[in-house]
């Protein structure tokens, strides 16, 4: 007999079909519940047509586990569309409030019939059809809109969910409904990270988004790419891009010249990655780019242009060498001879290497003047090589070699060796700087720990090498006195601020950290401590820090997977070094230490 008040708002349930019967929406009335939002995990009942009702049926009672006999003979139904189903449970006696979000399963199947239970991803008529309804259903009076993406949610026959395989693409398309408006909110539920998608599948949507075909062929890692001759099929486009930044900055340059309606985004995380020395090159070319947020900083949007190719394009080189990168790669699309001079140090020229190197590959060879300048000729026109193999990433390699440094050895990575064009393998160098034993041949490193005593103290300028050099940080707790890393201004804007995250996880496990504006200093602890180890969203933190566990000592690392952005099955590959035969083969793509070790 007790009065709550306030009230409690249970913002989870799944009341969309009780509703239709049950004035007291039992048992969250009983526990002090003045407020129900109904609709969540992208399940519910409405849109729908008639003869998709038992189907509906059968997807709740899959997902939610409620009988299905049960909503068959309580649903009173009588209605088809959202705003429909609105006004039919508004108008029955209730208990209490309830409010109510779109469920995008149901969505799907009222937009795309067969071909969402089968799972075909959406047209783009098929995405704007389901943003109209979103927003009709928004200016209604419903409160959001839901999706979910679990492998836990299947129908009644076990099946996936007709949302569950949903792009990226179709997901902001629909969260367009919400522009101009004051209210809504987005729900999704998921047992992986959406945002923290592989780098490579990034940039297959965004070719999926720009029209430009391509297949996975019959063996893992193996794709087709059909060219689309220097002009982009599809001249409007949202692109999502995670927080890939080897996508998102050559795809501006390449967008900026080619006169469409371009939206670049990402996660929160890559609006805090600037890109306005970038932007500021393109623009000496007559681009016209604009900052949706934060000057010098995504989301980007790109109109057409009258382009002023050739002549001297200045880009600074201290911030990322990607900016650099994204313009030599763009260049050729205009036809003319463009010179380009880097303004300051060129940082990670090894990653710029790689660039020249693929590009020469294609057909269009640089002339390079040192650091300082680079002219891409006239009449340059990508050709396919036909056949290209990508190598093995030597970033991720670091992680497997330090692990022989550290815990004995020997272990071999194969894939990338003497003949690889990336700079990170002198990661290798490093490690025999400091006494490890360094084996190299054309396609493989070993690595194994000192013959005698430990790893040396260090104090290295790693400014060639930026990403293994993250390794160097959790291989310092090992060594036998104080490790200074140098150069790394460029760590403070990757996925996180690589600095202050290091240093703030280092000490966790007992070291003492001095961080700089550019550099690190670490002091070993006399024994690693236990720690949960924040990883930031950034999988590099994730896979430099399970070294530590080679101290004998038991490390947590929270969100593991976000090692799915460059390395899925990073964590029992790393077990499997343990075996009788540490043997990696590494097959994946590499650039700016990108890639995949399987």
């Amino acid at each position: 007999g007790a009065i709550v008040t306030p009230g409690f708002v249970d913002i989870h349930t799944h009341y969309d079909g009780q509703v239709s019967w049950d004035e007291e929406l039992a048992p969250s009335s009983l526990h002090g519940v003045t407020t129900a939002v109904m609709g969540s995990c992208g399940v519910g009942f409405a849109p729908v047509r008639e003869a998709d009702h038992q189907r509906i049926i059968e997807l709740m009672e899959g997902v939610e586990d409620i009988p299905g006999s049960a909503l068959a003979e309580g649903i009173t139904w009588g209605w088809e569309t959202f705003p429909q189903y609105m006004d039919v449970i508004d108008s029955r006696p209730h208990a209490i409030d309830f409010a109510v979000q779109v469920p995008h399963d149901v969505l799907r199947v009222y937009v795309m019939g067969e071909r969402a239970v089968a799972g075909e991803a959406a047209t783009d008529d098929d995405i704007a059809r389901m943003r109209a309804l979103v927003r009709e259903a928004l200016l209604a009076g419903a409160v959001g809109f839901s999706t979910g993406r679990t492998d836990n949610h299947r129908t009644a026959q076990g099946q996936p969910t007709p949302a569950s395989e949903a792009t990226i693409r179709e997901l902001t398309g629909i969260a367009g409904a919400y522009e101009g408006l004051e209210h809504g909110v987005l729900q999704a539920v998921s047992d992986f990270d959406l945002l923290a998608s592989d780098d490579v599948d990034r940039m297959l949507d965004a070719l999926d988004a720009l029209g430009v075909r391509w297949e996975s062929l019959d063996e893992a890692g193996r794709f087709r790419v059909h060219g689309a001759g220097g002009a982009l099929p599809v001249k409007h486009g949202d692109l999502f891009l995670g927080n890939a930044g080897t996508a998102f900055r050559p795809l501006t340059a390449a967008l900026a010249l080619a006169g469409g309606h371009y939206r670049l985004s990402g996660v929160a995380r890559m609006h805090e990655r600037p890109i306005g020395d970038l932007v500021d090159g393109l623009r000496q070319l007559g681009a016209n780019i604009g900052y949706q947020g934060v000057e010098g900083y995504p989301p980007l949007v790109i109109e057409p242009a009258e382009i002023r190719p050739g002549g001297v394009v200045r880009v600074r080189g201290e911030v990322s060498s990607q900016f650099l990168t994204a313009l030599l790669m763009a260049m050729p699309l205009t036809g003319v001879e463009t010179r380009i001079e880097v303004v300051g140090e060129l940082i990670s020229k090894p990653y710029v290497a790689i660039t020249l190197a693929l590009m020469a590959r294609f057909g269009v060879v640089v002339a390079r003047e040192g650091w300082q300048a680079f002219v891409v000729p006239a009449g340059a026109r990508y050709r396919s090589p036909g056949d290209i193999h990508v190598e093995g990433d030597a970033s991720s390699a670091s992680y497997f070699l330090a692990a022989g440094a550290v815990g004995g050895g020997p272990v071999r990575v194969e894939g990338v060796g003497r003949d690889s064009i990336q700079g990170d393998v002198r990661f290798a160098d490093a490690l025999a700087s400091i006494g490890a034993q360094i084996e190299i041949g054309d396609n493989w490193i070993e690595c194994r720990a000192p013959e005698a005593g430990g790893l040396r103290a260090f104090d290295l300028d790693l400014n060639h090498i930026p990403d293994a050099a993250m390794t160097l940080a959790v291989v310092a707790l090992f060594t036998d006195g104080a490790c200074r890393l140098r150069n790394i201004a460029s760590w403070r804007v990757k996925e996180t601020d690589r600095i202050a995250a290091m240093a703030a996880e280092l000490r966790k496990l007992g070291a003492q950290v001095d961080e700089g504006d550019d550099q690190l200093v670490v002091v070993p602890p006399p024994a690693i401590r236990h720690a949960a180890i924040g990883t930031y969203d950034d999988h590099r933190m994730a896979m430099c820090f399970s070294l530590a566990t080679l101290a004998g000592t038991g490390v947590r690392i929270n969100d593991p997977k976000c090692v799915n952005k460059t390395f899925p099955d990073y964590f029992a590959t790393f077990a499997s070094v343990g075996r009788s035969v540490p043997v990696i083969a590494i097959d994946g793509p590499s650039a700016s230490g990108k890639g995949t070790v399987a």
